[in-house]
């Protein structure tokens, strides 16, 4: 608890002091994303003061002392008051009838784009009053910039609520939000001042549908190094193989192929017992497979686990697998968090060749990768890790230096303050970013 309260109370004294910048998220500070509250106080470590906002509360709160202090502090914008949100829609029309009409007309025009008679352009409007609402807290606040995670809802909102307070905002494109629900992308480019994403395969595709490469900047996914230490060694290799994966519970993360490779280890005489952390809809269904599968006494279902309980839990593995798959909407993750911290860990891992895993795990060196959806190649991933146990440690090694090299939380902070230009008439403006969706198990 000291070791939380003196990442808030001694900031990096290198970086000028006194800027004040707002971040906006659907969910903070959700269970589902951990990294973004780590993301925030290294933004904060550097002399910036963030102005946290969510568009909804958490589904799960994180419940670590520094995220109950953020959530303390952080405003709901779906939780305000009705006459709140109207008084400030009224003030915003009267103090600022040029912005306010030129911003609705962005919403007129958004909805004529989307299709005037949808049910998306129908919330458009009320986007639009939220953003009228948090407009004015950006202008009390004296926020210099907003950056906004993630590229649906809550940038439709950031968005308008910036034009109103005539700041700059900026985003970040994670995966679901540009994959499945990428809305209005190009106009979103357009307004901000810059766009981010984690990976060059969303850049990619970012400017696949038109959007400037040069707009794109590429800052990684992160993690604390601190919190995930080195695992201590074993010695020789173990009698049981304990695979370990947490995620949550959705077809995305592939636990069905997971499932049905440890059947087929087990059915070649392999020792393994797999251990499955994380919750979601999902999870009557695995379970039931598992019983079908006949191997329920090798696979224990821990559900979710607190942020501070996960390196606890990974310190016993031998090897975590991460099965990403896309599902039947087309949806896939971007670069999964939880595959950092148990290489952060030197956990040797196996995962898929999907999205911008591949730019974490370099295929047998720091990792190892499977075609998603293939249970036999995931089978022959692990049977090749665990088949070697001086290779397996290896594996674990050279994967916490891929993460230090590229992917710790303070220098994608450093990455952050200089992409979005943060010296300007003495002062620092800058935005925040955090990166990549869904459970820390994500």
């Amino acid at each position: 608890m000291e070791q939380g309260r003196r990442v808030i109370d001694k900031p990096d004294r290198m970086q000028p002091p006194g800027a004040t910048i707002a971040y906006l998220a659907p969910e903070l500070p959700a269970l589902s994303a951990t990294f973004v509250y780590q993301e925030i106080l290294a933004v904060e470590r550097k002399g910036v003061r963030v102005i946290p906002f969510s568009v909804h509360p958490p589904a799960v709160a994180a419940k670590e002392y520094l995220a109950k202090k953020l959530a303390h502090r952080t405003r709901i914008l779906y939780q305000q008051p009705k006459y709140r949100v109207l008084a400030a829609s009224l003030f915003q029309l009267l103090r600022h009838p040029g912005r306010f009409f030129s911003t609705f007309g962005q919403v007129i025009s958004d909805c004529i784009t989307v299709g005037f008679f949808t049910k998306t352009a129908f919330k458009l409007p009320f986007q639009f009053i939220s953003a009228c609402w948090l407009s004015r807290q950006l202008k009390v606040k004296n926020c210099e910039h907003l950056h906004i995670h993630f590229a649906h809802v809550a940038t439709q909102i950031g968005m308008y609520a910036a034009s109103m307070a005539n700041i700059p905002f900026s985003f970040t494109a994670h995966a679901c939000d540009i994959f499945r629900q990428g809305l209005l992308l190009q106009r979103k480019s357009e307004r901000a001042k810059r766009i981010v994403t984690i990976s060059n395969y969303n850049r990619d595709y970012l400017a696949s549908i038109g959007i400037p490469r040069s707009e794109i900047e590429i800052v990684r996914a992160s993690v604390n190094m601190s919190n995930f230490e080195p695992r201590p060694a074993f010695s020789e290799a173990p009698e049981i193989i304990r695979i370990g994966s947490l995620g949550r519970l959705v077809e995305t993360k592939g636990m069905d192929i997971l499932l049905r490779s440890v059947r087929q280890l087990l059915q070649k005489g392999i020792r393994v017992q797999l251990e499955i952390a994380g919750d979601g809809p999902r999870r009557h269904q695995y379970e039931t497979l598992a019983a079908e599968l006949e191997i329920t006494r090798y696979v224990d279902f821990r559900g979710a686990l607190a942020h501070n309980q996960v390196p606890t839990w990974m310190k016993n593995l031998d090897l975590f697998v991460l099965a990403c798959r896309k599902d039947s909407k087309n949806n896939q993750d971007g670069i999964p968090v939880v595959l950092m911290e148990a290489m952060a860990m030197e956990i040797p891992v196996v995962s898929t060749r999907i999205s911008g895993i591949p730019e974490l795990i370099d295929h047998g060196i720091s990792g190892l990768l499977a075609e998603p959806g293939e249970v036999d190649d995931l089978v022959a991933n692990i049977e090749s890790a665990i088949g070697d146990y001086q290779r397996l440690r290896q594996l674990g090694v050279k994967g916490r230096e891929r993460v230090i090299a590229e992917f710790e939380v303070d220098l994608n902070a450093d990455r952050l303050l200089k992409v979005f230009d943060l010296s300007g008439n003495g002062r620092r403006v800058v935005s925040t970013i955090v990166l990549e969706t869904t459970q820390s198990a994500d």
